[in-house]
């Protein structure tokens, strides 16, 4: 498993804020995702 980290540096586990933003970042994307793909059926 690839863990991709957002700064060079590696703290000691993930806390709840890396969470949430990995979190935050991930669902951005996918509605991004589905409002292009539904722009795109009109």
């Amino acid at each position: 498993m690839v863990t991709l980290t957002r700064a060079p540096f590696v703290r000691e586990g993930a806390t709840m804020l890396d969470v949430l933003l990995l979190l935050l970042g991930l669902g951005a994307f996918a509605l991004m995702g589905l409002y292009a793909r539904a722009c795109a059926r009109v």
